[in-house]
């Protein structure tokens, strides 16, 4: 049976909005026109339980992406007042590793737009988890040996990390609808 057509849609303000059941989320590509009646496009879950989880990847996704920058770029400006860090770390090097642990989570997203959610879902659950590795910076000097903008954005991103790997796994813990895959 034909489904009707959809009205135009416009951006939630969280980057992903409902029309009737479906979910339209501009980060995984979901569409009315290509969902199938009674599933969801990418997990083959039902409508419902999908809407839910995934409606929350996007902004969690653009929040943990955002406190990343926001720690890296910090890094690598007051590179020289970050207590115990090697003297042959450099500002590019900073950039680099920001760009590489990016590129996880770049990749992540490109799987989910082409409909590979538990690749897409694993890649952000290991870019979340990279997230963390700004705690390394605890095992080198204490919490109070670093300015407050320091442990701000270094919190932000273990937070929105944490946040994030928790969004990740609540999206991989849904129940796909009975017959589908989690994989198209």
């Amino acid at each position: 049976m034909a489904r009707p057509k959809s009205p135009p849609i416009a951006p939630g303000p969280l980057l992903a909005t409902t029309v009737g059941p479906t979910l339209v989320c501009p980060l995984i590509g979901d569409s009315p026109d290509r969902a199938d009646a009674g599933h969801h496009p990418v997990h083959g879950m039902t409508r419902p339980a999908a809407t839910r989880a995934a409606g929350w990847l996007p902004p969690t996704l653009l929040a943990y992406a955002l406190a990343s920058l926001c720690h890296h770029v910090h890094n690598a400006t007051r590179l020289a007042a970050y207590p115990n860090l090697p003297a042959s770390l450099t500002g590019a090097q900073v950039y680099l590793a920001w760009g590489l642990v990016t590129a996880v989570g770049v990749l992540g997203c490109a799987l989910l737009r082409l409909r590979h959610a538990r690749a897409g879902l694993a890649c952000l659950g290991a870019y979340a988890v990279l997230g963390f590795a700004g705690l390394d910076h605890y095992a080198r000097a204490p919490v109070s040996a670093h300015s407050r903008m320091m442990n701000l954005t270094i919190g932000g991103e273990v937070f929105t990390a944490a946040v994030l790997l928790t969004v990740v796994a609540w999206n991989l813990s849904v129940p796909p609808h009975r017959g589908a895959s989690r994989e198209s």
